[in-house]
């Protein structure tokens, strides 16, 4: 709607007429007409009182809550209510017959701000400005596509704004409520719709008076009058006739002269009515049979008649309206009878679906089912847009994710819920859309869905303060966890995991079994902070840490032999981390059955009282590259193996202690290329000794190694 459209309309002073009534054209009029405007809620402008007042009848208001009719004013017309606050609003609607009824309608008004877009700003100013709306058919009424709107009683279902139209030949007179709103704000006002659309004004005088088709009353006893083929008379009481079929009354007047002119009617048969509703969902009501057949728009009093070929009835989308067309049959200017022609026209789109998945909030680390669910009990349909799979530093919001919906195909839901499934490759989003289509073909706006399903990555960060970030946290990078031990019962429900630690992590003490594929990486300076009775084990799975610091620290007042890592059909793999690790009387930091270690540009420190290697494995493959291994203890071994195979090259191994060796190789493959192996004993075993292996150990490669303090 423009601007000028709505400076068009008429002025004050018009709205202070009584509002135009159709007699016998209504919908099932009541005694008392209603209160159109206002109605209770929350509105951002001054509401217009507006009165549908029942013919002959009268209105009052009052705004204190006293009694309208003693203290209140008396209602002519729409009129502003310039209150703002809480508003209680008293009225009083009385009809000719003495009958009223009372309302009282409570509202609130707030000053909104107005919409930045200046189309929906202006826009809002006129409505404010002028309350009532007149709109005449065949006019286009526009909403600005940047506010929504509802339209009719009672309505919460909004429909981005448009440009919307009546047919030209509708013939409704009717106030129809409206409100729009930019999200925040909620302007309330009232479109006065009136017809264009001109009928015959035509009535044909008849000395007799049709009465519920079929009944006829010969009053006038000016007349005498014949039916069909029957004799002259002047019937006494009310005649029914059979109108199936046609009939000719005749009539002349009661003084008989030769030169009496007799006229006559022709009656044809009751018609067939029509009724068709279109696509657009206006309705049409025609007469189907004898031509010469109208609807006729009576005026009050029976004093006027306007005759139809047909009657259109529409109203605007996003509305419902239901009915009882009232209205006179016409035939020859005669009216033949009333009939009462109900009609619904639905163009309110319905709610849209529920969509109810099985996790709280948008992020999940397991498969989501989604019910869908229609508040009406419409057709729902819907459609999944993705996997749109994500990279490793995601944000936690689906929302951030582009998704085409345009292309993906919607079908129909039934029972089931729909099921989203994680996907091997990471970090996964979903979005799901639906709408529902009511029996009248509407179709409601999209209900969205979006979630994230991860069940490979997952972010701890020590550095983290925050309560409120920490009582958050799921493991994402928004809100990493903050302790070692909120991850493990989830990594073990996964095939495979990856988890970025920043800052320093606290493990908790005790044993931490590892049974699922883990991959751990640090990030700024990450450390792992190990307490005294630390250990893993690692069984039936592959964990790799990189780029972190691996500290235990704290002495272990035992006896007994301790071990940092202990793999049983595992695989370790270590890549640019320093490990250090502080034992009590003994201890390994790698212990090895039957598993595989891999350890890259390295650091490994491993202390105890009397014995210390950093491994000792059984039927293990170990490869070791470019990696510092430190052994202190009173008996002092980097490496420990028996059976399996051992490589080493481009690495330092230092022991101290009383007396030690590199390695003690029993029935191993061994190839040992390009170390540096340093002692640091009181006891040495010789140059060539830093290095012991027993008959069955079958050496691939022994070169290029530096031996110093053996």
């Amino acid at each position: 709607m423009t601007a000028d459209f709505i400076r068009n309309m008429q002025n004050k002073n018009y709205w202070r007429i009584v509002i135009y009534i159709l007699g016998f054209l209504c919908f099932s009029f009541p005694v008392f007409s209603q209160v159109i405007n206002p109605v209770s809620g929350t509105w951002s402008n001054r509401q217009l009182l507006v009165v549908d007042v029942p013919p002959e009848g009268n209105a009052f208001y009052s705004l204190n809550g006293a009694d309208p009719e003693r203290m209140g004013f008396a209602y002519d017309g729409p009129v502003l209510i310039d209150l703002s606050g809480e508003v209680s609003l008293s009225v009083s609607i009385i009809d000719k017959f003495g009958n009223k009824i009372a309302k009282r309608i409570s509202y609130t008004v707030t000053d909104s701000p107005l919409p930045k877009d200046e189309k929906s700003a202006q826009f809002i100013k006129e409505v404010q400005q002028r309350g009532v709306i007149d709109y005449s058919a065949g006019d286009t009424f526009s909403i600005p596509t940047t506010l929504e709107y509802s339209m009719g009683e009672n309505s919460e279902v909004f429909t981005e704004g448009a440009e919307l139209s009546l047919n030209r030949d509708m013939i409704i007179s009717r106030y129809l409520p409206c409100v729009v709103s930019d999200g925040e704000g909620r302007w309330r006002f009232v479109v006065r719709i009136s017809p264009v659309k001109s009928g015959l004004f035509s009535r044909k005088d008849v000395p007799f008076k049709i009465i519920d088709w079929d009944t006829f009353d010969f009053s006038d006893r000016n007349f005498i009058y014949k039916i069909d083929d029957g004799w002259w008379g002047q019937p006494k009481e009310r005649i029914k006739l059979d109108r199936t079929v046609n009939h000719t009354i005749s009539w002349q007047s009661v003084d008989y002269s030769k030169e009496n002119i007799v006229r006559f009617y022709n009656l044809p048969p009751k018609p067939e009515i029509e009724k068709k509703v279109e696509k657009n969902g206006e309705v049409l009501v025609s007469i189907k049979g004898t031509e010469g057949y109208k609807f006729g728009l009576i005026g009050d009093g029976d004093s006027l008649c306007e005759l139809y070929d047909s009657l259109n009835i529409d109203t605007f989308k996003g509305d419902n309206y239901d009915g009882v067309l009232k209205t006179g049959i016409f035939y020859d200017s005669v009216c033949q009878g009333i009939i009462e022609i109900p009609f619904n026209i639905h163009k309110r789109n319905p709610l849209p679906p529920m969509l109810m998945p099985s996790v709280n909030g948008y992020f999940s680390r397991s498969a989501v089912r989604v019910a869908l669910a229609s508040p009406e009990k419409n057709e729902v349909f819907y459609a999944v847009a993705g996997p749109v799979v994500l990279d490793e530093n995601y944000s936690a919001s689906a929302n951030d994710v582009l998704f085409d919906l345009n292309s993906v195909s919607y079908k129909k839901h039934y029972n089931a819920a729909v099921v989203l499934a994680p996907v091997s490759e990471g970090a996964a989003a979903y979005r799901i859309a639906a709408y529902c289509v009511d029996k009248h073909k509407n179709r409601s706006k999209l209900s969205e869905y979006s979630v994230i399903i991860d069940q490979k990555n997952y972010f701890l960060d020590g550095t983290i303060t925050d309560p409120d970030l920490i009582a958050k946290a799921n493991g994402t990078l928004s809100y990493p966890f903050t302790e070692f031990s909120q991850i493990v019962s989830l990594v073990n429900k996964s095939r495979f995991v990856h988890v970025r630690v920043t800052g320093d992590v606290k493990v908790p003490a005790g044993t931490t079994v590892i049974s699922s594929n883990c991959q751990i990486d640090g990030v700024n300076d990450a450390r792992l902070v190990l307490a005294p009775t630390t250990n893993f084990i690692i069984r039936n799975s592959s964990v790799s840490f990189s780029n972190c610091v691996i500290s235990l620290a704290e002495s272990r007042n035992t006896t007994e032999t301790a071990s940092l890592f202990t793999l049983e059909r595992g695989v370790l793999y270590l890549d640019g981390v320093e490990l250090s690790a502080v034992f009590g009387k003994s201890g390994f930091v790698i212990n090895s059955d039957n598993s595989v270690i891999n350890i890259n540009n390295s650091g490994i420190t491993s202390t105890a009282e009397s014995y210390s290697s950093v491994i000792s494995a059984v039927d293990s493959k170990i490869n070791i590259k470019k990696t510092r291994l430190t052994t202190v203890a009173g008996t002092a071994v980097n490496i420990s193996a028996k059976g399996g195979l051992f490589e080493i090259s481009g690495s330092t191994c230092i022991v101290t202690g009383v007396m030690g060796r590199v390695a003690e190789l029993f029935d191993t493959h061994s190839s040992i290329v390009g170390n540096n192996f340093v002692g640091d004993l009181k006891k040495p075993q010789g140059k060539n000794k830093p290095i012991y292996t027993d008959e069955k150990n079958y050496s691939v490669e022994y070169s290029g190694n530096n031996i110093t303090g053996f």
